[in-house]
């Protein structure tokens, strides 16, 4: 019995001990992590077994520019935490702004190859780099951080910086992997030029996907390079001329395919039966329930200046009401003033063929085709009915005489 109690007494007395200790370990850790790193001379002693201290109080001397201080806290931490990598990195900032130079480079190696697949410290360690002039890591490191989305932009704008904008010579340091962000950045500051030489690089890596495809035709056109655009196109696609002219393929809404909006009172879907050509073709509805300026259907054909073209087009119709009824209009992009359009479709019609002959002046590559619908000025104001469209086709016209084939 009393060997029992004497168990329970010791077992008692070093659980009390260890919570003791638990306690005062919380708080010297409580002080030595105190973000406001405002810890007096006494407070330091107490908790010098605390790499995070020694870090903090290199940090406070840091700020007050004792860069001498601060050396000495940073080492410190190490002494008690060599693999302390932030005290490293602030060790080497120290020293680099006491004109330790070499100490700093050989700081920086070693953390640089301790680290080497950690991103958490990759930011400072190239911004070291290049405070040092050491090239190899601060590539390293960029190429590094770039597929991070939260380095990105970050590290592009200081690669740019440190070529002085020059693209050829960021290519010739980025990884291939990265030239594709790289492009992306260049389009998002619309530095249109500069996109071109890295998309040639990017065709001569073999590194195109569609994304990347419909993400550069799609900058292209709202920067109106459309030659370029065309040119790029008719490489990947072999298309010339119209895309997807008889709604084969889904409404894209983007590039150089068709862009379509549905609104509250009409609606625009690809129909597989009652076509005239092929499995599917375009059905719009109205509603009647508004006089609507109807113009969300089109797609931005490229086209070659001085040229003449022939649209050719199918629609029926049932039901359509109001004297404003839908067309199809021509408008192009770089020669705003120039604008063609069909007749209006009838109330109601079986599939029929409409064809109208356009020239294209000088200096425009490209037009817009638009199914338009104007509003009405009469009482009964507000379309009603249904409309069909297929088997678009735009060619250039030789020989006039090539209409009376159609």
């Amino acid at each position: 019995m009393a060997v029992v109690l004497i168990k329970k007494a010791l077992l008692t007395f070093t659980m009390l001990v260890l919570s003791l200790w638990v306690i005062h370990y919380a708080i010297l850790w409580r002080v030595a992590n105190n973000p406001k790193y405002a810890h007096s001379k006494s407070e330091t002693d107490t908790i010098e077994y605390f790499a995070d201290a020694g870090y903090n109080y290199g940090l406070k001397a840091w700020y007050e520019h004792d860069l001498k201080l601060a050396s000495d806290y940073f080492r410190k931490a190490l002494s008690i935490n060599l693999l302390h990598v932030d005290s490293w990195l602030k060790l080497a900032q120290a020293e680099t702004g006491t004109g330790n130079t070499v100490a700093a480079a050989d700081i920086l190696k070693f953390t640089n190859d301790l680290t080497r697949k950690v991103v958490q410290w990759k930011w400072p360690q190239l911004l070291l780099a290049r405070g040092l002039k050491l090239d190899n890591i601060f590539w390293e490191n960029i190429n590094f951080v770039i597929p991070y989305r939260q380095f990105q932009d970050n590290a592009l704008h200081l690669s740019d910086m440190h070529l002085g904008s020059d693209t050829t010579a960021t290519l010739n340091f980025l990884e291939i992997g990265n030239f594709p962000i790289y492009l992306r950045w260049l389009m998002k500051w619309n530095r249109t030029e500069d996109t071109f030489r890295v998309w040639r690089a990017i065709e001569e890596k073999q590194i195109v996907d569609d994304d990347l495809y419909d993400r550069y035709i799609q900058f292209l056109i709202l920067q109106k390079e459309f030659r370029r655009a065309t040119e790029i196109r008719e490489k990947y696609t072999g298309i010339d001329g119209m895309t997807n002219p008889g709604f084969e393929l889904s409404l894209s809404n983007k590039g150089f395919g068709w862009r379509s909006r549905t609104g509250a009172h009409w609606d625009i879907q690809r129909i597989g039966s009652g076509v005239i050509h092929g499995n599917n073709a375009l059905q719009v509805v109205f509603s009647g329930e508004e006089n609507i300026n109807f113009q969300h259907l089109s797609q931005i054909v490229p086209v070659l200046p001085g040229k003449t073209y022939s649209i050719t087009y199918w629609w029926r119709s049932k039901d359509l009401t109001t004297d404003q009824r839908p067309y199809i209009e021509i408008r192009g992009l770089e020669c705003v003033d120039s604008h063609w359009k069909s007749e209006m479709v009838p109330p109601e019609t079986g599939w029929k063929q409409e064809i109208f002959v356009f020239s294209i002046p000088e200096s425009c590559y490209a037009v817009t085709v638009n199914l338009r619908r104007n509003p009405s000025h009469r009482f009964d104001s507000k379309i009603r009915g249904i409309l069909w469209l297929d088997h678009f086709q735009m060619k250039i016209v030789e020989n006039l005489s090539i209409l009376s084939e159609n």
